[in-house]
């Protein structure tokens, strides 16, 4: 199967036929003077007539040309468009493929929420219980207690997760997933996960409970 020349070869090959046709009609004009003054000379008269068959032929070429150049520039043109549709229509299917995809992950984030729901339910009641017991220690341990012990203690038994919390949201990409400023993250530079600090917090509460129980606090 011949593979039809492109638009560029065509234009190529007509600039070619233009620059001939221009060097055979500079010789025609030449034989015509000649034949000015010998008017009946042989040679110069069939000189003159391949001249012009020459010329006529290369115009008649390049009309062809011209035409070509028209045809290819449709095609290409139809090509293009082809191309583009077909970019397009691939696009589209890529964009429906990653639709699914997106509610497959949809799907995902509604039980890892409704997981981290039930976590954060039960870290709320854990904090409850947590302080409701360090309350019944000083209250047993010191009958005559005041409210700001009351309230001291009980503050360092719940456990406030919003510094580790929100760093976690903030490094997972929540600004990026929600919105910028959903959250505001106080400390960039020193990550805090939640089990360090129930860790801490624990250690601090315990030792204050100890110290309740030896009458120092």
């Amino acid at each position: 199967m011949n593979q039809q020349p492109t638009l560029s070869t065509i234009n190529d090959q007509t600039k070619i036929l233009q620059s001939d046709l221009e060097k055979l009609q500079a010789n025609h004009e030449q034989i015509a003077l000649k034949l000015v003054a010998s008017p009946d000379d042989p040679d110069l008269l069939e000189a003159e007539e391949k001249s012009a068959f020459a010329i006529g032929a290369t115009k008649r070429r390049i009309g062809l040309f011209n035409s070509a150049i028209k045809g290819a520039q449709t095609k290409e043109a139809q090509d293009a468009a082809a191309a583009k549709l077909a970019t397009a229509v691939a696009a589209r299917d890529e964009a429906v493929q990653l639709l699914g995809r997106r509610v497959e992950n949809a799907r995902k984030l509604d039980a890892a929420l409704a997981v981290l729901g039930g976590l954060l339910q039960e870290h709320v009641s854990l904090g409850e219980q947590t302080a409701h017991a360090a309350k019944v220690t000083l209250k047993n341990a010191r009958p005559n207690a005041n409210l700001d012990d009351l309230q001291s203690l009980t503050a360092t038994a719940r456990l406030s997760i919003l510094e580790p919390f929100t760093q976690a949201l903030y490094h997972a990409g929540i600004d990026k997933a929600i919105g910028p400023g959903v959250i505001t993250v106080l400390n960039h530079s020193t990550r805090l996960y939640v089990e360090d600090v129930a860790t801490k917090a624990s250690g601090r509460l315990a030792g204050r409970l100890d110290a309740v129980l030896r009458g120092e606090a």
